[in-house]
Parts: C-alpha cells; structure tokens; sequence
C-alpha cells in the first residue's frame, strides 16, 4: 500500500535463479486463468524471443544463469499468436 493506504497496482515480475552447475526446472507459480508468464530475459540466451508459458508449467534455467518473467493477461496481449515462441502456449 502506498502512504495513504492505497493499494499500488503495478506489473508482476518473477525472478528466478540457478547457481547450480546443473540446468533446473521451475515450476511457474498458479496464475488466474487469462495469465501467462511472459519471458523478459534469460541471461543463458539474451537474445531469444520473448516466450509466453503457462501457469503451473516448468521453465528449464541453464546452470548458473537467472530469468525475469512478466505476468501478462491474454486479453491485454495484442500481439499475433505466430509470435509466440515454441515453448510458449496460446
């Protein structure tokens, strides 16, 4: 809340990091059914398109690297499905 007891509406973002040796998979939180995790940068390949998962799927992190993902509502999205990455769902 802010200084007058508002609530602060802002973007939902998730971090996730591995300082494993190994690759690890992560479970994406529970989301509201409209909602993806949108991929903002995953610094094992920076300049990969951004990726559009499901709630509850598992997102594989490459050893000793971190991801930022974004939680996106599907009705806001306006782009064409055919930008969404392979691993992504629609």
């Amino acid at each position: 809340v802010d200084e007058r007891g508002g609530r602060i509406i802002s973007d939902t973002l998730l971090l996730i990091l591995n300082a494993d040796e190994a690759p690890l998979a992560f479970t994406l939180p529970v989301t509201a059914a409209e909602e993806r995790w949108e991929t903002l940068i995953d610094t094992a390949d920076p300049w990969a398109p951004p990726r559009r998962l499901r709630a509850g799927g598992r997102y594989e992190l490459l050893s000793r690297s971190m991801a930022v993902l974004k939680l996106n509502c599907r009705k806001e999205d306006l782009r064409r499905v055919d930008d969404w990455g392979p691993m992504g769902v629609c």
